[in-house]
């Protein structure tokens, strides 16, 4: 079983250890560094890119959703409280009817 030296290893990552091994520490930290910023940059890119092809697959460029070939259809602000305005008006004169009393002849 081979064993391990851990004192050699502390020497590699201090800083201010020469001890002849002609490891320059300060090259190889920005060596790792610059490694990692590339790698950063490049999962970045590729999280970048699935998102928007799962976007652009989801909604497309023409406007049809991916699920169902009908087209969407935007609908502004104001036409929309209109229909829920008249809704409403309609749901509280169902209401009314409802609560009024009405007349019925028996012998019918």
């Amino acid at each position: 079983m081979k064993r391990i030296d851990f004192k050699k290893i502390l020497w590699y990552f201090n800083l201010r250890s020469e001890r002849g091994t002609n490891i320059k520490v300060l090259r190889d930290w920005k060596a790792a560094f610059f490694c990692l910023i590339f790698l950063f940059f490049l999962f970045s890119a590729a999280d970048f890119y699935i998102f928007w092809s799962y976007s652009a697959k989801k909604t497309g460029f023409s406007g049809r959703s991916a699920t169902s070939s009908e087209e969407m259809v935007r609908v502004d602000q104001k036409s929309l409280n209109d229909v829920l305005e008249k809704l409403n008006m309609k749901e509280q004169e169902f209401k009314k009817t409802l609560s009024s009393p009405g007349i019925k002849d028996p012998s019918l």
